[in-house]
């Protein structure tokens, strides 16, 4: 197994890179933003628009839910009807 030789400038150039990396790595981001520089009317209007948009899609959300409740209910009800036919008509044959 061969050994790896380090010279002195190469651990300097590692270290430095390190250091280097580490200073322009980002630092983690909030999660929210602050609104400190918003006046209380503007945070106050801030919310109900996000409210807004909130029970917009809240209703757009359940507006589709209910379309495919409705087509699955009216498949539903074509495949209670055809199996009542086939039922009849085993129950005549049998």
């Amino acid at each position: 197994m061969a050994a790896i030789v380090m010279t002195e400038s190469d651990i300097q150039y590692v270290s430095h890179a390190m250091d280097k990396e580490l200073i322009q790595s980002p630092k983690p981001k909030r999660k929210r933003q602050r609104l400190d520089h918003l006046s209380n009317e503007e945070k106050l209007m801030r919310r109900k628009l996000k409210n807004r948009m909130a029970a917009q899609s809240a209703r757009d959300r359940k507006k589709v839910k209910m379309h495919h409740l409705e087509r699955e209910a009216m498949v539903l009800v074509k495949q209670r009807n055809a199996l009542l036919i086939q039922n009849e008509k085993l129950v005549k044959s049998n």
